[in-house]
């Protein structure tokens, strides 16, 4: 799906699975992203920035997203590992170069599962060494990058998400994860060299990308008004010692979201 056509249909699609369909703990809203640029420099700086601001989006879903202890068997959600990756220091092109072939090996190394991006491994196959998925380690993360390498979507997958019927929350967390991929994208030198970078600086790409257009500042906008009021809500929940913030799952069909007296939507 892409485009407004793909936004009617996720509105569509949402209306009917509320009519037949619960939502429980058990469940995930697992997003794909495609269309991704395929250069090893954007798969180095895509990871290097999820890991960067994993924090700050684990602030936006209920605790046991990030410590499923005692609620679940498995963490399906593990934070991303730092895998010895430091920013780039020099400004010279070679070392630029020799940066991002180093660490596009690591992360190579990472996603499948021990194995060198020098081995005989063809990305053109699409084909991961492990061949049953749930024995792909790496894939349980709040960004599983597996299938940028090895499939042919070459998505990104956005795991954290809780369980949701309701499309305007759906279409939020779209929305923030192709600031994400587009913000890093437009970004590849900034987040490679180490600048300072916030979830609220990605989601303010509308704003800052699109600079003549007051629709796209007013989604960022949104986006953000979004984000801080999640996070407050969660770290309520966390404070009185709510793991499952169930109050989620119990409001999702009827959740709505205003700023500035405006909705995306009704459901």
């Amino acid at each position: 799906m892409g485009g407004s056509k793909g936004i009617q249909n996720i509105i569509e699609t949402c209306k009917e699975l509320q009519k037949r369909n619960y939502i429980d703990i058990k469940c995930s809203y697992h997003l794909h992203l495609g269309n991704l640029p395929k250069e090893r420099v954007y798969l180095v700086a895509l990871y290097m920035l999820c890991y960067r601001i994993q924090d700050d989006i684990f602030k936006m879903f209920p605790f046991y997203k990030l410590d499923p202890r005692g609620i679940k068997r498995k963490n399906y959600c593990q934070k991303l590992e730092k895998l010895g990756i430091f920013s780039l220091q020099s400004p010279i092109k070679e070392d630029y170069d020799q940066f991002v072939n180093t660490v596009y090996h690591k992360i190579f190394e990472f996603l499948s599962e021990g194995h060198n991006g020098d081995e005989n491994i063809n990305r053109r196959t699409h084909r991961h060494p492990i061949d049953q998925k749930w024995n792909r380690h790496s894939r349980y993360r709040i960004y599983n990058l597996i299938n940028m390498l090895f499939s042919k979507s070459e998505t990104c997958e956005a795991r954290v998400h809780d369980p949701t019927l309701n499309s305007e929350r759906a279409v939020l967390w779209l929305f923030m994860n192709v600031a994400l991929v587009r913000f890093c994208e437009n970004n590849l030198r900034d987040i490679i060299t180490g600048k300072e970078i916030s979830f609220i600086d990605v989601l303010n790409f509308y704003k800052n990308h699109y600079e003549k257009d007051k629709d796209a500042a007013f989604l960022s906008e949104y986006l953000i008004a979004y984000y801080k009021n999640r996070c407050e809500n969660i770290a309520k929940d966390i404070a009185r010692g709510d793991k499952l913030s169930s109050w989620i799952i119990d409001q999702d069909n009827k959740f709505t979201f205003s700023y500035k007296g405006v909705t995306l939507f009704k459901n």
